[in-house]
């Protein structure tokens, strides 16, 4: 999402819309829809406070059955952009400052927020439900699971291990 800063008027504004976040769509997850967002804007002078609310549904895999499933994301930040000063070089960001215009880069790509927002609510195992019980290897041909016979005759042990066959005896 960019905000041009030349167009916000002083005070209060509101823009509306939807968003694919191009700059950073790929490495979000798949994106099933755009993101809707309401951003409040509120600017005094060279400073403007923003806060956006967004929904945007993405599909992610089932961490037990590996299916891909819908998954919605309503969430909201907040933000600070303050004009650089021409004559600083370097600001100190002890203002709590997200993003910096100047006259010749009026133009705010505020995506890197959308992304931060995102990527912290994104669950670290996505389930499809509580209740998913993972694949069905019933119906699968030719799985093992470690146990059987021939894997377990032909496996070689280390002979520095037998010692410790000493100690469980």
């Amino acid at each position: 999402m960019i905000i041009n800063m030349q167009i916000v008027p002083e005070g209060h504004s509101t823009l509306t819309g939807t968003t694919n976040l191009e700059s950073v769509k790929a490495d979000l997850p798949t994106f099933l829809e755009e993101i809707s967002y309401n951003a409040e804007i509120d600017r005094m002078e060279a400073n403007a406070y923003v806060h956006v609310t967004f929904k945007g549904i993405f599909e992610l895999q089932c961490s037990r059955c590996l299916n891909d499933f819908p998954w919605t994301v309503n969430s909201d930040f907040s933000l600070i952009i303050k004009e650089r000063i021409a004559s600083c070089s370097v600001q100190s960001d002890s203002d709590g400052v997200d993003f910096y215009y100047d006259n010749r880069h009026e133009q705010i790509d505020i995506s890197p927020a959308f992304f931060d927002e995102i990527m912290l609510s994104v669950p670290l195992k996505p389930l499809c439900s509580e209740s998913c019980e993972g694949i069905d290897i019933n119906g699968l041909k030719n799985v093992s699971l470690g146990n059987d016979e021939k894997l377990l005759e032909n496996k070689t042990i280390d002979p520095r291990w037998d010692a410790l066959k000493k100690l469980k005896k």
